[in-house]
């Protein structure tokens, strides 16, 4: 028995996935000035240290005979990667499949970064991007919570139990910004 058409198919799934929402929603996606959120990561991260995780995560189309048709990867990229020389996960949504909307795999891999750094004790760092929406509820103002106690952690302490808990800071902190999500050929 041979497992060469189970290969040959994973190869396949992951030529598909990271392709992202395929050549023309990348190439529109740049010409907007924008990078896709692979590579913001790859840039973000120090250089050869992106390890994609779930990278075949997705859904996949079969024909009669259960062979691929086509394969959609979930839209979240989750990696660990270090950062100044720290392992940190980092993940964000992938814009050119559905605006970044989550898919049920992408929604998993984007709950799945927290489970992730939290066993690990590593830094979340979330690429994100979008045209708005509100962060503070269906009740308005009112309903915003309260300013937290430690806006930023510096690289040094993050995922250090010992000192975040002499730092009176809490357990776990989630950092996100919008990092590198113009290509450079748009900055000024």
């Amino acid at each position: 028995m041979s497992w060469k058409p189970e290969v040959e198919e994973a190869e396949e799934r992951r030529r598909q996935a990271l392709a992202m929402g395929g050549a023309d929603a990348v190439a529109k996606h740049h010409g907007k000035g924008r990078l896709t959120v692979r590579e913001r990561i790859e840039r973000f991260a120090d250089a050869g240290t992106f390890q994609e995780q779930g990278p075949l995560a997705g859904h996949a189309e079969r024909d009669a005979d259960r062979r691929l048709v086509r394969f959609t990867g979930a839209n979240y990229v989750l990696a660990i990667a270090r950062v100044d020389g720290r392992p940190c996960v980092v993940g964000g949504e992938d814009f050119t499949q559905r605006g970044g909307s989550p898919t049920p795999a992408g929604l998993r891999k984007s709950v799945f970064a927290e489970t992730l750094a939290v066993q690990r004790r590593l830094p979340l760092v979330r690429f994100l991007e979008g045209g708005g929406g509100s962060v503070t509820g269906a009740r308005g103002k009112q309903s915003a919570a309260p300013a937290p106690r430690a806006a930023a952690l510096p690289l040094d302490h993050a995922g250090d139990g010992d000192r975040a808990a002499n730092l009176d800071l809490p357990e776990r902190i989630v950092t996100s910004d919008v990092v590198g999500s113009r290509s450079p050929a748009s900055s000024s």
